[in-house]
């Protein structure tokens, strides 16, 4: 508020996807190998249980074979309209 900006309005989206060509796999490895090293030290997983070079084709084959889906994460959109912003019809 101290912007002189108005609330904003917002929304939230989770894209979900599934089957054979989803990018969602690839965005899943991709996180997952941003945050091997944390999860390695902190023991919470091995490199060899992470299998990190098949774990795209392994997740795409579990989720095809569940005839199921996956959930990217929770993205949160917001705007406002400036004060002096004309609305036109």
């Amino acid at each position: 508020m101290t912007a002189g900006l108005g609330y904003p309005v917002l929304s939230a989206e989770i894209p979900t996807g599934g089957g054979e060509s989803s990018p969602l796999y690839a965005w899943t490895v991709e996180t997952v190998r941003s945050v091997m090293p944390v999860l390695i030290a902190c023991g919470i997983a091995t490199e060899e249980e992470i299998s990190i070079e098949t774990l795209e084709g392994r997740l795409r084959n579990s989720v095809v074979a569940a005839n199921a889906q996956v959930e990217g994460p929770t993205q949160i959109c917001g705007w406002v309209r400036l004060p002096d912003a004309q609305t036109t019809n």
